[in-house]
């Protein structure tokens, strides 16, 4: 677990020591304070809980294969009672995902990317 590290930008890969990456575990980013970037693979499965809690990340891209998304994973930070407080923040993903799920569960803004040819000049954008 890489929770409360210094990390600011972060790289899921397809496998680690020839073992496939497919899930991110409850807490496994969270307070990560820096972080402000993330690429995923593209076979990930699922995001744990509170994965990325209290993070400096403003949006991701959430891959089509995701078919898990636990509580607080995304969009959440400790307000100053240490409750679950949403904030700023987009999730772009295809439309028959579970991202799209999340995000309308959860009324965080979502940005359909089925139809987009340079996503890069969206996220950037």
């Amino acid at each position: 677990q890489f929770a409360d590290s210094s990390l600011e930008t972060l790289t899921i890969p397809q496998t680690i020591d020839g073992y496939w990456v497919s899930c991110i575990g409850d807490n496994a980013f969270s307070s990560c304070y820096g972080l402000n970037e993330i690429t995923f693979n593209n076979q990930l499965c699922s995001v744990g809980n509170k994965a990325f809690y209290t993070t400096d990340l403003s949006s991701v891209f959430l891959p089509l294969s995701l078919s898990s998304i636990g509580n607080y994973a995304f969009g959440y930070k400790y307000n100053n009672d240490l409750q679950p407080e949403k904030y700023n923040f987009k999730i772009f993903s295809y439309l028959n995902s579970s991202a799209k799920i999340y995000s309308d569960s959860n009324n965080i803004e979502f940005i359909a990317i089925d139809n987009i040819k340079n996503f890069d000049e969206i996220q950037n954008g």
